[in-house]
């Protein structure tokens, strides 16, 4: 039987001064196969001039030790890791609080600011309407007042101040889980579950609005609550807290 093409590759050495069989006949040296044709085939040959030797495990000419993990060490890793874990999740959810109600922020201040070109384009008929509870599974607007579940901007063409099948939606807004917002009516405010905005870009209302954001669950009371303070010409102020 012929042996595989990587054993026929052979490297003379200098023999060793202090081996008279080395004196007498040259070693040929073996070259290991790639480690997949070791698992393949599970030959190792080493060839000399005068003697061919063969095994049918590479395991008797090289001693690896065993590569990885013991179930023992990965039980103690996931042990710890679990530890870790607890210790870490509670210190870190003021900050996922915190990124929420910024996040909420910025999808009101969008909405506002694009409500207002549009108006201004458009000759005004543009209203923000808030969407009813339970959209999508939501539960954050039992209330008129309760805009945890989105809103929409359209083009109120109809000019019923409600948004009505068919008509063109500028944007569709959502909020982050678990967060809360609330709209709050300015002193000539009559309807809390829109927003009306005129051909000049103004909101419905003497210091039109205030819209707080926050974490549902805690309430206003929460340290990450924030107040956007919008006037009737549209201005928006960000305030911590509740008040305007």
């Amino acid at each position: 039987m012929r042996a595989p093409a990587w054993a026929t590759l052979q490297r003379r050495r200098a023999p060793h001064p202090a081996s008279a069989e080395a004196r007498s006949a040259p070693l040929v040296g073996c070259i290991m196969p790639p480690v997949g044709n070791l698992l393949e085939q599970h030959v190792f040959v080493c060839s000399s001039a005068r003697m061919k030797i063969r095994s049918s495990s590479p395991a008797d000419f090289c001693r690896r030790p065993a590569a990885g993990l013991t179930l023992v060490e990965i039980l103690v890793t996931l042990s710890i890791v679990a530890l870790l874990m607890t210790l870490a999740v509670p210190s870190f959810k003021p900050l996922l609080d915190r990124w929420r109600v910024r996040q909420a922020e910025g999808a009101v201040t969008d909405t506002i600011r694009l409500g207002r070109t549009e108006a201004i384009k458009r000759g005004g008929n543009v209203v923000v309407q808030k969407m009813p509870n339970n959209t999508d599974g939501c539960t954050t607007a039992p209330l008129a007042v309760d805009w945890g579940c989105g809103w929409r901007l359209f083009v109120d063409s109809d000019a019923s101040g409600n948004y009505t099948a068919g008509e063109e939606v500028l944007l569709a807004a959502r909020v982050p889980p678990g967060v809360g917002v609330t709209h709050v009516l300015g002193a000539a405010g009559t309807n809390a579950e829109t927003i009306a905005i005129n051909r000049w870009g103004n909101m419905d209302g003497i210091n039109a609005k205030s819209i707080i954001v926050y974490p549902y669950a805690e309430g206003t009371g929460s340290p990450v609550t924030r107040t956007l303070c919008v006037s009737a010409g549209g201005r928006i102020a960000e305030k911590v807290g509740t008040t305007c």
